[in-house]
């Protein structure tokens, strides 16, 4: 069985900001002064791959401990009886178990990686409101509104050259990469990377991202025809929401446009990735009966933070009002759907009734939704989530 959490073995993250994290998931770098690649003329493998924060880390899950860096997303998740990233991460490459019994007493592994996840940079074309300006471009036209300082564009792998000089040793190791955002269909790096590994004969290859799928083409690249090149091309397109509720979650998502789109790339997506929130949880069921008919499955990963938006902190009535709608929903429609899809909707209802309400962040969300609507056009949160109407003119 493995131990803590198969990461550290077969996975390198680096993350916009130009440091290497234990996952995407995890609280911080692993170390800040060793793994700022922006900042650094070391070798990746000998700096990062087996530098002290890998190792140490490496020695703390081996030991059965938790690490600090992953007790907010995956501990406490398990305490609550939901289904954390590690227990996911251990359960589809736990083919590398092995990789633990050859682990050195320092903490050194003499295997090189094979999941590889860099972030090139913040470009996106979306301004959702889970989200903010260090992973979108787009959100700097909102910042003021809400007293944050606008970013600009963030890219510190793309001209990166430790990066690329480092691919020749790791790239024939490597089985597994992962690209998410930002929007990494629409940057610079990702396909640098791509025709890289085209060039080098390195198309033995998983390839998975995490996109909004609003694009299938970028410049002179056709994504239909570069894929081809690849093994496998997986798609895990991200939606917060069904039709209407879903573009007011992420501001410029079009549904119709991203229904066609699926239904386009049916053949390379398994899974749609959604942000279970306050904006969300009401149409999350419409999104799974209307991916159900691709034979995709909806996989909810609940929102921790920012807070103010986190279906843990809604009152009591409207939690009750919820766990109704889903306990109805599930009721009429439970045989079309696998196990996994009705436990990780259960897991969801789960995390929000584990949490405690608080009145202050449900506050803050309204004026959050106010101030944004002062420079967007949208429609009144009330119009379009008419489900919390009483709850939401109430604050």
């Amino acid at each position: 069985m493995i131990k803590g959490c198969i990461l550290p073995w077969i996975h390198i993250h680096g993350n916009i900001a130009g440091k290497y994290k234990a996952c995407c998931f995890s609280d911080g770098a692993i170390d800040d002064i060793n793994f700022n690649l922006a900042s650094s003329e070391d070798n990746i493998l000998e700096e990062v791959w087996n530098g002290p924060g890998l190792r140490d880390l490496r020695l703390q899950f081996l030991e059965n401990k938790k690490p600090a860096q992953c007790v907010k997303h995956c501990y406490n998740k398990e305490d609550a009886k939901i289904k954390s990233p590690r227990m996911v991460y251990n359960e589809r490459f736990a083919k590398e178990e092995h990789r633990q019994s050859i682990t050195r007493q320092d903490g050194f592994l003499p295997e090189l990686p094979t999941y590889i996840d860099i972030r090139f940079g913040n470009i996106c074309n979306f301004r959702c409101r889970t989200c903010g300006p260090m992973l979108s471009t787009r959100w700097d036209r909102d910042s003021k509104a809400l007293n944050r300082k606008p970013i600009g564009v963030v890219d510190k792998w793309t001209n990166n050259d430790n990066l690329w000089a480092a691919l020749p040793e790791i790239a024939p190791s490597v089985t597994d990469l992962y690209f998410a955002g930002g929007e990494p269909l629409m940057q610079e790096g990702h396909y640098k990377l791509l025709d890289w590994l085209i060039e080098n004969n390195y198309t033995d290859i998983s390839i998975t991202y995490n996109t909004n799928l609003s694009v299938l083409t970028y410049k002179d690249y056709d994504l239909r025809k570069l894929w081809k090149n690849f093994r496998e091309v997986k798609l895990w397109p991200s939606c917060d929401g069904f039709g209407r509720q879903g573009e007011y979650t992420r501001t410029e998502f079009n549904w119709g446009r991203f229904a066609a789109h699926v239904a386009e790339m049916q053949k390379h997506i398994t899974t749609i990735s959604s942000v279970v929130s306050i904006y969300s949880i009401y149409s999350l069921p419409k999104l799974v009966v209307w991916a159900k008919k691709y034979g995709i499955e909806v996989h909810g990963t609940c929102l921790v933070s920012p807070e103010q938006q986190n279906i843990q902190i809604l009152p009591k009535q409207e939690k009750l009002k919820i766990n109704r709608y889903y306990k109805d929903f599930l009721a009429t429609r439970h045989a079309i759907f696998s196990k996994t899809q009705i436990n990780n909707i259960l897991d969801w209802l789960l995390y929000m009734n584990n949490g405690k309400t608080n009145l202050k962040l449900q506050k803050d969300f309204k004026v959050y939704n106010e101030k944004l609507a002062t420079v967007r056009s949208d429609s009144s949160f009330v119009e379009v989530y008419p489900e919390y109407k009483e709850w939401y003119e109430s604050l």
